[in-house]
């Protein structure tokens, strides 16, 4: 029993011991693994706080790094931007300086410009007077030979005094301007002194100068136009008496053309001369030839013709006056007639006196309309054609114009 108390003893003994060593195998690994557990934590928190403080550090590094580098990029934008402006405002002052070079390039040109400008407008200006002052003198000599041949065809004489005064008036003036003229283009390229005299005057006066001569001298060539219309072609003649009664009346103006051929019934305006017409039966035929006739032409060349007890025949028949005459003034020519016609002609030529029966060539036997009170070819003969200036184509009346 003791024994087996004893076995038990030592078994409890054994068994505790074991319990103690399996408790201290377990305390020493449950301390190795706390120590373990503890030394893998201190590593990792000294790992954590190793990476930690060198990410921090890695990113303060960073921070700094790109910090510095920014304030480097800042600074060298700066100073980028400070040589850029300063290149900038260099170029703009060296711009300012070209521009301004060249303005005063561009005045000086524009000066010289406008110097040569001035002196050719005023050389140009001194040419248009010259050209003037000639025209008004070349308007004066055409104008004298103008007046000469009208004097020769007759036609100053024909033209009404209105247009006469007129014209005379203009070209009288035209006169007086061209001696001016005359006298200042002679003295101005024989007086030295007088041409610089004259070169000195202010522009505007010259212009004011020109101005005047420009407008003055379209009187003297309307005037020049007119009066070659007058003499060639056309002019303006006033009635003086009453031998065309009932159709014109005195003092009424006609349109008398040079370029018509003459026909049988026309009006027509003829020169009358001692050497071309037979004038000597008529009072005082000295004192009133030459003179102008309005008349109408009643025989052509190689015609037949009497006028008797107020009727007309030609070539052996009546001829009807009714388109110029109506039946009242065709009846008072039959109940009175005067200055009847037998039919034997007279006519000068080569200032001979002939007769003839038949109207020769270049010939016309004329009447006025007023038949009882009409001096024409039943007394001073048979019309020679040169001497028949133009026939009138219309008449000015106080009612309008009407024809022939």
């Amino acid at each position: 029993m003791q024994d087996l108390k004893e076995t038990n003893t030592s078994e409890e003994t054994e068994t505790s011991n074991e319990n103690v060593s399996d408790e201290t195998e377990v305390s020493d690994e449950n301390v190795s693994n706390e120590t373990e557990v503890s030394d893998e934590n201190v590593s990792n928190e000294t790992e954590v706080s190793d990476e930690t403080e060198v990410s921090n550090e890695t990113k303060v590094s960073d921070e700094d790094v790109s910090d510095e580098t920014e304030a480097s990029d800042e600074n060298v934008s700066d100073e980028t931007e400070v040589s850029n402006e300063s290149e900038a405002s260099n170029e703009t002052d060296n711009n300012e300086i070209e521009e301004s070079e060249n303005d005063l390039i561009d005045d000086d040109i524009k000066d010289e410009d406008s110097d040569k400008n001035y002196y050719i407008s005023e050389v140009r200006l001194v040419t248009k007077i010259f050209i003037r002052m000639i025209l008004f003198i070349l308007c004066s000599f055409i104008y004298i030979g103008i007046y000469v041949i009208s004097l020769n065809r007759g036609a100053l004489e024909i033209q009404t005094k209105t247009i006469n005064s007129f014209v005379s008036v203009i070209m009288y003036l035209c006169f007086g301007i061209s001696f001016l003229s005359l006298i200042f283009l002679v003295l101005y390229n024989a007086v030295p002194k007088f041409k610089e005299a004259f070169l000195k005057i202010k522009y505007k006066i010259k212009m004011l100068i020109f101005n005047i001569l420009d407008w003055v001298l379209i009187l003297p060539l309307c005037t020049i136009a007119a009066s070659i219309c007058f003499c060639f072609f056309f002019t303006l003649g006033s009635v003086d008496g009453s031998s065309m009664r009932p159709n014109y009346s005195d003092g009424e103006t006609v349109f008398i053309s040079y370029l018509d051929h003459v026909d049988r019934s026309d009006v027509v305006v003829a020169y009358i001369t001692i050497q071309d017409n037979v004038v000597e039966n008529i009072p005082n035929y000295v004192s009133i030839y030459p003179e102008f006739y309005i008349k109408r032409v009643i025989g052509l060349p190689g015609d037949t013709l009497t006028w008797e007890n107020g009727y007309l025949t030609i070539n052996g028949n009546v001829f009807d006056e009714s388109s110029y005459f109506d039946e009242e003034t065709i009846q008072s020519f039959r109940n009175y007639s005067s200055y009847n016609f037998n039919g034997n002609f007279k006519y000068k030529e080569a200032g001979e006196v002939k007769t003839s029966t038949v109207i020769p060539d270049g010939y016309y036997f004329v009447m006025g309309d007023n038949r009882n009170n009409s001096r024409d070819s039943r007394m001073i003969g048979l019309i020679p054609s040169d001497n028949i200036i133009g026939v009138v184509k219309f008449r000015f009346t106080s009612s309008g114009i009407k024809g022939a």
